[in-house]
């Protein structure tokens, strides 16, 4: 099969589809070199994290309760494949989360959180992808 032909072949099949509304034309990118998917961006180059997620990340204040400190490491849990050693730099994150202790936010914590945010700022690293294998990060 040539070039040409992989590229008018998905036309007729598109078409049934939009015509049996199986397909809505106004959400469908084709030919695209970078989608943006539940929080990643999927591209050429592999999957990495969606730069809203982490301006998000970038600007999330000190958490000041539990229940805070949950909404952050749920956030950043989300990439923890990004992260390379996240469960042992979030420990002391998960500790303030548990039941019957109190919060007390050290120096400690302070240095998880901040490794965390910076982490995921860093731009360079991506999921490379390979059809024939798993994505490794980079």
């Amino acid at each position: 099969m040539t070039s040409l032909e992989r590229t008018v072949t998905p036309y007729p099949v598109l078409t049934t589809l939009w015509i049996l509304f199986l397909l809505s034309p106004k959400k469908c990118n084709l030919f695209c070199t970078e989608v943006q998917y539940l929080g990643h961006v999927v591209s050429t180059e592999g999957v990495s994290t969606d730069p809203k997620k982490i301006e998000a990340v970038k600007s999330w204040p000190i958490p000041k309760d539990k229940h805070e400190v949950r909404s952050f490491l749920g956030l950043v849990s989300y990439y923890r494949r990004f992260i390379k050693g996240f469960a042992d730099i979030a420990r002391s994150l998960h500790r303030l989360t548990e039941k019957g202790k109190p919060f007390l936010w050290t120096q400690e914590c302070n240095l998880s959180f901040e490794t965390l945010v910076g982490t995921l700022q860093s731009t360079d690293f991506a999921l490379r992808c390979s059809w024939r294998t798993f994505c490794v990060g980079h």
